[in-house]
């Protein structure tokens, strides 16, 4: 059986992995921009958040944009995450950069 990454999808369908893949970004650039709400109560439950919001984009942009060479995709991904953490660190209120978040934004991407 194929990987999800590397199956051919109809064009119907891809569009709507790019949907999801847009509304997500937007999503998660938000949340990530803005103060937060409530922090994870367990050890790590941080990282486990990051990790599963790009492990989600990566398995929406992936099928999204076939076509691209994955390494592209992920360069993308990782440095959107890089970004965010810059900004976080240098403008976002209530929000600190974190080297420890990209890591687990990094290794998301990777598995999704």
């Amino acid at each position: 059986m194929k990987s999800l990454l590397y199956q051919k999808f109809p064009e119907n369908l891809r569009k709507g992995f790019l949907a999801i893949a847009i509304i997500l970004t937007v999503f998660v650039v938000f949340e990530s921009l803005t103060p937060s709400r409530a922090a994870p109560t367990f050890s790590g439950g941080d990282k486990m958040i990051h990790f599963l919001a790009y492990a989600c984009l990566a398995f929406f942009w992936f099928p999204a944009l076939r076509r691209m060479h994955k390494f592209w995709i992920f360069a993308g991904l990782f440095s959107l995450g890089a970004v965010i953490e810059i900004l976080q660190g240098a403008f976002a209120v209530g929000r600190t950069a974190d080297i420890y978040d990209l890591i687990a934004n990094s290794f998301g991407v990777i598995s999704g």
